[in-house]
Order: C-alpha cells, then structure tokens, then sequence
C-alpha cells in the first residue's frame, strides 16, 4: 500500500475548492494555480476577548484559534519552536501568518472530482445568500489567515454523530428541500496519495513553518488544521410544539462574509421575534442535545459547529 496523508480543514472557515462557481481564491493560487487550487478563509471569532460582538442582531461570544495538530507517533520528525506537545503525543501549532501554503511529494495523477455530500454549502442554509463579499474577505481583522493548498482526493470527513447515530440537520424556518434535512460532515478531508512529506510554509518570503515526515514503517498520516473554540459553544434551545431543538446561532459569524438578497443588502438580523436569519436546528430531546457528539469536537465544517480546543 502506498503512504498518504490527510490534511483535515474543520472550524470556522470558507472553503474554496478549485472550480466552485463564485467562490474566491487566495492570492498564491490565482499566482500560482499550477502549484495551489484551493483556499480555506479563516474566521477570527473574537467575541470573548473583546466583549461580544452582535452580529446580524445576534451577541456573538465565541472565541477561536487555528493550529496545526498532529500526532507525533505518526510524524516523529519536525522541527518548529512554536509548537508545543501534550501528554497524548498530540503537537499543537499555532498559526499566525497571513497567507500560509502547503505542499507535498506524493507524484499521484488522476485525482477524482471533490465529493462533497456530506459537506454542507452556505446558501444550503439561507438561500438569499448571493455570494461572498470579496471585499470583507479581505479584511485582515475578520479573515486574518488564508491557507492555500494543492489538489488531492476532496471528501468529507465522518458525520456528525450522537451515540453512534448521525445527526440529520434541518432549517430552522422549517423548509425542507433535496438539501435539507440531512446528515453533515464537519471536517473536509484531502487526501495526498504516495504523499510522505508535507510543507507548511509562509507565501510571502516562502519561510518553512513546519516540515512534516511520516515515520519509516506509517503508512498513513492524518494533520489537522482546525480553527479551534476556546470554549463549547452552547447552542440556542428553542421550544416548539413538536418538541425542543438546538440552533445554531454562532454560525451568524458567516454571515458578514456574505452579500445578500435583501431590502438593504445586508444580513437580516436575528431577533426572537422575527429571527430573520436561516439557521442550522437538531431535533433535542435530552442533555447534551444533538449539538453535541461522542468524540472529540474540533468544530463543524461550512457551516462549523464549535467545539472546544482539545489540548
């Protein structure tokens, strides 16, 4: 069998994946399209440092940060003085650059078309979304980090499971369509066949952050970019007569990310009388809810569901 490894995007970003309609680029792929294809924008969510921010008429808190992680049994060499390890042999990085750009030396050809099924869209969600606004896209405050990285093998990751049963997702206007209800994935994975090496490097001066190298007798390798929450978000439980459910406000972040189809061009604002934005919802029935899973939340993939930093 030939060595691979995953690079695992999950946490607040939009994902760009090369041939997507109306879905902006970094600056090193529309540079470099040969070498990179897709980009991940990175939210900063600062809510908590800062005080929270309303957000579309919602008080958001949440706080994140992205990192590199990675398991050291799996990449016994490395070298980079920010990274720290815990006492699971879990490495921890912490990402501050502008524009970072992964490579590899896997050599495969042939790689099959994104499957993204389980990988949910934003105007999925609330279709009067038009686009991303690629003028906010680009405000260093809000999107601080661009991460660029090569073709591979686009899937998503596993679903979004409570007790080993995956969790299907409504609207919370209570439109159902061929896209909704269904069950998500919260990661996107991409998978570098025959890869055993792989770069993180700052596009501008091409600095190595880090260099990653699979063990002599791994043949699979899985890294990590996850735009972690500081802390669990608690999901907006809503009562109804058919029961109780669990929305997803914090996905609010998005939406300055995106024109709108409305009287002012703006995202509509979510209050409770009204809650003009189109959410996320799981039917909740008992604690912790459907929000929530058995195994280690990172965060939930376009749109996330946060989750704490897993130290």
């Amino acid at each position: 069998m030939a060595a691979s490894i995953d690079v695992l995007f999950t946490g607040l970003m939009l994902i760009c994946i090369d041939g997507q309609p109306n879905c902006p680029q970094g600056e090193y792929v529309d540079r470099y399209p040969a070498k990179y294809q897709n980009t991940a924008w990175v939210v900063k969510a600062d809510g908590e440092a800062k005080g929270p921010k309303r957000i579309c008429g919602w008080y958001c808190g949440e706080e994140t940060t992205l990192e590199l992680t990675f398991k050291e049994a799996e990449f016994p060499t490395w070298r980079w003085r920010e990274c720290k390890k815990n006492d699971k042999g879990v490495v921890v990085c912490p990402i501050v650059s502008r524009d970072v750009c992964i490579s590899q030396n896997g050599k495969y050809e042939g790689y099959p078309e994104p499957s993204l099924g389980s990988l949910l869209r934003s105007d999925e969600i609330d279709r009067r979304s038009v686009g991303p606004d690629k003028t906010f896209l680009k405000n260093e405050d809000y999107v601080p980090t661009r991460i660029q990285f090569p073709k591979g093998q686009i899937t998503g990751g596993r679903l979004w499971s409570v007790e080993g049963k995956p969790v299907r997702w409504y609207r919370t206007d209570g439109e159902m369509d061929e896209a909704l209800p269904r069950a998500l994935s919260d990661q996107l994975v991409v998978t570098y066949i025959k890869a055993t090496r792989l770069t993180v490097t700052n596009c501008e001066d091409t600095t190595p952050l880090i260099e990653l190298v699979l063990g002599d007798k791994i043949e699979h390798g899985e890294v990590f970019f996850r735009n972690a929450a500081k802390y669990s978000p608690v999901p907006h439980y809503e009562v109804e007569e058919e029961g109780g459910y669990d929305s997803l406000a914090y996905l609010l972040w998005y939406y300055r990310l995106w024109e709108w189809d409305t009287d002012t061009g703006k995202c509509p604002d979510y209050a409770k009388a009204k809650k003009g934005p189109v959410l996320l919802r799981c039917p909740s029935k008992k604690d912790p809810g459907c929000a929530y899973n058995g195994y280690p939340a990172d965060t939930r993939f376009w749109p996330p569901i946060l989750g704490p930093r897993k130290e």
